[in-house]
């Protein structure tokens, strides 16, 4: 009876849903690459679990994504996801909008690409502008200010998850057991939370500035107002923006970017100040960033990249200048598909030497090495030759490390040779006073002086001996006096017989020389 008892109360439970399927996307990895893409800092609702799979919410749905070799999947974790929950994701990330930013150097869109956006490029060629809705991304860039991105992604869902009432329902089984998912709150509830309430969320110093925005927000219509933005020109969007609390221009360009769809806009930080004054701009170096500054590089986006998607090749270089996705980067230009190595002769010499070897890739089946800089007989090899036996790297390495002893060993030649240099000039300079005469009645030689003392005019011959004359200088008020023992140290002061310069003493160390009787 019990065993009876036992099936029965299990044949009363509700079985469990089967999972959802796995569905692919329809992006190669060359058009969408998901961690340079959700964890750059365009959308903080996106994070990445041990297994590699990616969560996120967008609208009243959780979603969940994974890259299977050359392809993109995807799943809706919901219990009732929505009729179009997979053209939410799609046009989230932007998969029919933008440009591929490989295809700038594959069809060779750009005559000289930057260096750094070439090898950003060709080690994360998926990265796409995400489509962020409006309201969250208002919100979410205001803490974004003076704040590194894993730290908003706390900030942004502390406050999505103080509303249980908006959390989403999904099957346990679906997603990892600790994975809560909410919506993104509406205005009527930010409006709600006060000062203190958002301090304890961790929004700090930040609480006041989205306390005023939510009101501000509600007093304009909500949701509709910033909808409503979007028929409007640029500069008139822009302007919009800047009138609610806590948004100032890189702000708003980051959410017309990010929400409103303007590719030609660059959001310019202090990273992106960075980025130019090291890569594209060097006129601004050591220049604050201004509004001046703030056009003069976002003139430069649009001069090198075009202005119709200048933000699309902006968010390429300031991912590459992440410091997760720059290990990235250093990684594969170390491995054979993106070796760097001297340019042919022909295109050469339209390059500007700079310490970066080259920007130009050879297939990695034909590259038998690392050409030199000035050596041409490499690129040939690399164009037709057949590989190095396996202990080629082994020898490449030694070779550079014997490169860099021998750099090590002359730069202590050089500096030990300037050290000597210099104390042997001191010493040709140090001419020595003659020993007082033995006898009184003897005579200083004219010959004598005229070799010692400076100009090689000879002085007038004279019977009287020379008499040295010495003025100490007086130290300088608040000056630390030398000891007995530091003067010791420092030994006897050296003299020298040289004439007067218009009848002014000459300094010499630490005392004044005059010379008489010359």
């Amino acid at each position: 009876p019990s065993r009876m008892h036992g099936l029965g109360s299990h044949a009363g439970m509700a079985p469990a849903l089967p999972p959802p399927a796995w569905r692919d996307l329809g992006a190669s990895a060359a058009r969408l690459r998901l961690a340079p893409t959700l964890l750059s800092g365009m959308s903080f609702r996106w994070k990445q679990r041990v297994d590699g799979i990616f969560e996120g919410v967008l609208g009243t749905d959780a979603y969940e994504l994974k890259e299977i070799a050359d392809a993109v999947h995807f799943r809706v974790l919901s219990k009732r996801p929505s009729p179009d929950a997979e053209a939410r994701l799609r046009a989230h990330l932007s998969l029919g909008r933008g440009v591929d930013v490989c295809s700038w150097l594959d069809q060779q869109l750009l005559s000289d690409p930057p260096a750094c956006f070439a090898k950003a490029a060709a080690a994360l060629g998926g990265v796409r502008v995400l489509n962020v809705e409006k309201l969250e991304s208002v919100v979410a860039f205001i803490g974004s200010a003076n704040n590194n991105i894993k730290r908003n992604m706390q900030m942004v869902e502390s406050l999505c998850a103080h509303f249980p009432e908006s959390r989403i329902e999904t099957e346990d089984s679906h997603c990892s057991k600790t994975a809560l998912h909410f919506r993104f709150p509406t205005v009527e509830q930010l409006a709600s939370l006060s000062e203190k309430t958002l301090w304890e969320l961790g929004w700090g110093y930040r609480a006041p500035r989205l306390h005023r925005l939510a009101r501000e927000l509600s007093e304009r219509g909500g949701v509709e107002f910033l909808e409503a933005l979007s028929v409007l020109p640029e500069v008139e969007a822009r302007a919009k923006l800047c009138e609610l609390s806590g948004i100032g221009r890189k702000v708003a360009d980051c959410i017309l970017l990010f929400s409103y769809g303007r590719d030609s806009v660059v959001p310019v930080d202090t990273h992106c100040l960075q980025i130019a004054q090291k890569r594209l701009l060097p006129s601004i170096r050591g220049l604050s960033l201004s509004a001046g500054v703030y056009q003069k590089i976002v003139d430069r986006f649009h001069e090198i990249f075009g202005k119709e998607f200048a933000g699309w090749a902006f968010m390429v270089m300031f991912v590459g200048e992440l410091s997760d996705f720059r290990k990235v980067i250093e990684a594969r230009a170390q491995t054979k598909s993106n070796i760097l190595i001297e340019a042919p002769a022909e295109i050469k010499s339209n390059l500007v030497e700079t310490n970066i070897r080259s920007r130009f890739f050879l297939d990695p089946t034909k590259i038998e090495s690392v050409s030199v800089a000035g050596s041409s007989a490499a690129v040939d090899s690399a164009a037709g030759s057949t590989a190095k036996p396996p202990d080629a790297r082994a020898e490449r390495e030694a070779r550079r490390e014997a490169v860099r002893e021998k750099a090590v060993r002359e730069k202590r030649v050089r500096e030990t040779g300037v050290r000597e240099k210099g104390v042997r000039e001191l010493k040709r300079e140090e001419i020595r006073a003659p020993e007082p005469a033995a006898n009184a009645t003897t005579a200083a030689k004219p010959a004598d002086v005229a070799t010692t003392a400076e100009p090689a005019a000879k002085p007038a011959a004279t019977t009287e001996p020379v008499k040295i004359e010495r003025t100490p200088i007086r130290a300088a008020p608040n000056t630390k006096r030398q000891t007995g023992a530091e003067k010791a140290g420092r030994g006897a002061v050296r003299r020298k017989l040289e004439p007067e310069d218009n009848g002014q003493p000459v300094r010499l160390g630490h005392t004044h020389t005059r010379l008489s009787g010359l």
